[in-house]
């Protein structure tokens, strides 16, 4: 075997490793999902209660064709998400106008979602619905 063909062989397996994770999160994010854990600097001045009535309302989700619906109380939203090639990032884009929402795609599971937005450094968790 050449060179020429271990090369082309390695640059396959990575095309597939890449398009494979892009695959697994584009497909394990596709459901409803309910917060359970907030954390990080803008979380910490919450009181308990109010963290609690926070994370009782909050649920995304997110359809195969693109899109996701956000609820909070009695307010939502509603756009279109992407997630990058590698599986490690999610952009969420709202219909309302308001600037794009980058988050990394800490864990991602059938039945957990880990999410840091990345402006803010809040970490969210999310368990399936």
């Amino acid at each position: 075997m050449n060179l020429k063909n271990v090369m082309y062989g390695l640059f396959v397996m990575c095309a597939m490793a890449i398009v494979g994770c892009k695959a697994k999160s584009a497909d394990l994010i596709v459901k409803k999902w309910k917060a359970t854990d907030l954390s990080g600097e803008r979380m910490t001045a919450m009181s308990d209660s109010m963290r609690k009535v926070v994370l009782d309302n909050i649920t995304i989700e997110f359809t195969k064709d693109g899109k996701y619906t956000t609820a909070s109380g009695g307010s939502g939203d509603n756009g279109t998400y992407t997630i990058s090639d590698d599986g490690k990032n999610l952009t969420m884009t709202s219909v309302s106008g308001r600037p794009a929402e980058n988050s990394t795609i800490e864990d991602i599971t059938n039945s957990k979602l880990v999410l840091i937005e990345k402006t803010s450094g809040t970490k969210i968790t999310l368990e399936a619905k």
